[in-house]
Order: C-alpha cells, then structure tokens, then sequence
C-alpha cells in the first residue's frame, strides 16, 4: 500500500496522514514494526526521496512529544528531590543556630545569674524570672556587668525593671 502512494503521486502531507491512521488502526510488534520500515526506507530511496522519510517525520513526531514528556517528568521529579534536599538542608542549619543561639542565651541567663548569687548570695524567684524572660544576647550581656558593679541587690532589681 505504501509504495502505492508513492507511485500514485500522493503528497508527502496525505503519506503522513494515512502513516498516522495506519498506526492508529494496526499495532505491529518491533520486529514487525522494524520490517515495515526497513520496506519504506527502500522505496523511498528507490524514488530519490528525501533524507528523512514520511515514515520517520512520523517517527520523529512521535520521539519528540515522548520526549517532552519525560523531559517534564523528569524535570519534575529532580526539581521535587532539590527541592526537598534543600529545605532539609535548611532546616539543619536554621536548627543548628537556633540551637546555638538558644544555648548561647542559656549561657549568659546563668552568668548574670551566677554572678548575682556569687556576690550578694540568695536570689529571688522574680529576679530569676525576670532574667529568664530576656531574649536578647546583648541586654543579658549589660545584665551581667551591672550585676558586677552594683553595690545591692535592690540596685541591680531597680537597673533590671527599667
């Protein structure tokens, strides 16, 4: 039927088209499949037909579509696995500093607090709160020297509630 085409004088357009139904309409094994176009490859080369067949444009329509296809499946598959690496990834270091900073915190609530207790003995539970409660680094840090300097435990509550 193909090399009737041919002979008949059908365009290439009209070629491919009946490829497309034929394909649609019959499904051949490989082997057959490879035989098929192993019969067209020689009748177009036996009419000087171009270097690419009607049957591989078919061919190529088809790999390129499949291709795509993978591609983008593909695609999204790596960009899922970058995606979930990095926010791992992320979520380690932002744990790790807030761990650091956590314990860094803890450090410095304990230096004022040991600093208080070496000096004037016996703290409150509200001063301990107090100190507790702060979040930042550098007000524990002008916590601690005030707790050096001062000459009362009621100077250090007064420089504490202000």
């Amino acid at each position: 039927m193909a090399r009737r085409l041919y002979e008949k004088g059908y365009s290439k357009e009209d070629v491919i088209a009946l490829f497309e139904f034929i394909d649609w309409a019959i499904q051949l094994d490989s082997d057959e499949d490879d035989l098929f176009l192993k019969k067209i490859r020689e009748i177009e080369e036996g009419k000087n037909m171009p270097y690419i067949t009607s049957v591989e444009m078919i061919g190529l329509k088809k790999g390129i579509q499949q291709g795509i296809q993978q591609g983008i499946q593909q695609g999204i598959q790596q960009g899922v696995q970058q995606g979930i690496q990095q926010g791992v990834q992320q979520g380690i270091q932002q744990g790790v500093q807030q761990g650091i900073q956590q314990g860094s915190l803890e450090k410095s609530r304990e230096m004022v607090l040991e600093a208080l207790e070496i000096k004037f003995g016996k703290i409150t539970k509200g001063i301990i709160k107090s100190i507790e409660s702060i979040d930042n680094e550098d007000a524990l840090h002008l916590l601690h020297r005030q707790a050096i300097k001062c000459a009362s435990l009621d100077e250090f509550k007064e420089f504490l509630e202000k």
